[in-house]
């Protein structure tokens, strides 16, 4: 028997095994106790488990501490830089721009960590995302604006945007926040292993669209261009199958073998995260035992909470039910199509830049990314209110008063916290090494912290049991990573 959501940590084994003998109703209830005991509370939506959170806190905090490092000395080596490169330009040999990609990789592959706290659960399911949001616009929008204070500070950032270029970098900043509602509950689903690499792909495809469509941005190579958007296709597909029962069943045929155990003579058995099930090669009866106990049990079990137990052909769990993983794969797509979109207010940004006036209070063409930043931390700080009213608002219309309001919010403030600074510490970071390293380079270097994701998905979730979606997972990315560097070869004029 396999929960909809993958179990995580150590997996225990039980031996299930289906009878013909003992009272059904009996039986059937003592099975779904020990299934209880072994499944723990989970939540039909997503890979998640009771689990302590002290792993995941630790992780996030270390990736704070060395991206929060990075940072500053990629600020630091940025200020006593006499010769920084100018438009157009890259001077790969001086280490900020490898520095910053460094940084980005760690901050932005540990900025969905936290939205799988267990404690989390405490919190109103459907207020959740909003909280969570909510409170990572707080923290994004305050990591920018003392990033550009210390820019400020070192003599990287003068003037003061215009009126125009603050509103695109309002509309920046509600696309992220946007982003993050979505994200957050895509990762509840999909695991943090395989959604930001299938947002990734879609984020890409989307943002080479708006280049070539809105900003008519000339194409290097157009066989290049097109090779590379089949590369990220083919990864998305290949990650998104990772959720499915399509890897065991391949790496079945493939082998040509069963995933056999030693057992009884005449029976066959198949391993499974909370229990074991054998099948009698002649009669076709499946027995389940608990704990050395024969019990029998339907073909699938059903729990008050919506939880289901199913078993793939592999004997793997099967992951996300059909309905759950249509729905992560369209919130994923969601989020793909609007993270790649997020170029479109920082061009027009400049572009808005270019046909002011020129004032002594505008900045200065060199630091047009860093007034950006500005704009778009004070755009996000603004949405903090905005954010936390609505959901108060909503959770009146759920419930009727603000009862619990309080207690749901504060489970959330930390998490959601750090999370926008890491976001805020890995974007500052990524302007520096696309800076010094030019797109060609620190574009996919950057988009390469989808293996960091992957690896704490694994790690500390234990997301997508079994070596073959693993490997489907590992085979996606480096397809995602593969079409990365494609396009920023061969889709740049």
């Amino acid at each position: 028997l396999a929960s909809e959501c993958p179990p995580s940590g150590p997996h225990r084994r039980h031996s299930l095994r289906q009878s013909s003998m003992g009272d059904p109703a009996l039986d059937l209830a003592h099975v779904k106790g020990r299934c209880e005991e072994v499944l723990g509370s989970v939540e039909a939506t997503g890979p998640s488990t009771r689990r302590s959170d002290v792993g995941v806190w630790v992780a996030a905090g270390s990736a704070f501490a060395v991206g929060f490092v990075l940072l500053s000395l990629v600020i630091w080596s940025r200020a006593v830089d006499a010769s920084p490169p100018s438009a157009g330009s890259k001077d790969a040999g001086k280490p900020t721009g490898w520095l910053g990609a460094v940084g980005a990789i760690v901050s932005f592959g540990s900025s969905q960590l936290l939205v799988r706290l267990s404690s989390l659960e405490v919190a109103d399911p459907a207020a959740r995302p909003g909280f969570f949001t909510a409170f990572g616009a707080l923290g994004n929008g305050v990591g920018n604006i003392l990033v550009c204070t210390v820019l400020r500070a070192c003599g990287l950032l003068d003037g003061t945007p215009t009126f125009h270029q603050v509103c695109w970098g309002v509309a920046g900043a509600a696309d992220i926040c946007i982003i993050q509602i979505l994200a957050f509950s895509a990762c509840q689903i999909l695991g943090i292993a395989a959604a930001p690499a299938m947002w990734c792909g879609v984020g890409m495809f989307t943002s080479f669209v708006w280049g070539v469509v809105a900003f008519q941005e000339p194409i290097h190579s157009v066989f290049g261009a097109l090779a590379a958007l089949i590369f990220l296709a083919f990864g998305v597909a290949v990650v998104a199958s990772a959720q499915t029962d399509v890897p065991p069943r391949a790496a079945q045929l493939l082998s040509k073998r069963c995933f056999s155990k030693h057992v009884e003579p005449g029976m066959r058995d198949v391993g499974l995260d909370c229990g074991d099930l054998a099948t009698d090669s002649q009669s076709g009866s499946t027995d389940i035992s608990v704990c050395g106990e024969k019990q029998p049990a339907p073909s699938s079990l059903e729990f008050a909470d919506a939880r289901t137990c199913t078993l793939d052909s592999a004997g793997t769990p099967s992951g996300p039910s059909p309905e759950a993983l249509a729905k992560g794969l369209v919130l994923t797509l969601c989020v793909g199509l609007l993270d790649g979109s997020l170029m479109a207010p920082y061009k027009l940004f400049v572009r808005g830049a270019s046909v002011e006036d020129a004032s002594t209070s505008s900045p200065s063409e060199r630091n047009l990314t860093y007034a950006y930043l500005e704009a778009f931390g004070w755009g996000v700080l603004l949405c903090f209110p905005l954010l936390l009213g609505g959901q108060a608002l909503l959770w009146c219309h759920r419930h009727g008063s603000l009862l619990g309001f309080g207690r749901s919010a504060q489970v959330c403030v930390l998490p959601g916290v750090l999370s926008g600074v890491l976001w805020a510490v890995a974007n500052a970071c990524s302007v520096h090494a696309s800076e010094y390293l030019g797109v060609a380079l620190g574009f996919p270097l950057t988009q390469s912290c989808i293996v960091i994701n992957a690896l704490w998905g694994i790690s500390l979730f234990d997301e997508m049991p079994g070596l073959p979606r693993r490997a489907a997972c590992a085979t996606g990315i480096f397809a995602i990573l593969l079409g990365a560097s494609l396009l920023a070869l061969y889709a740049r004029g």
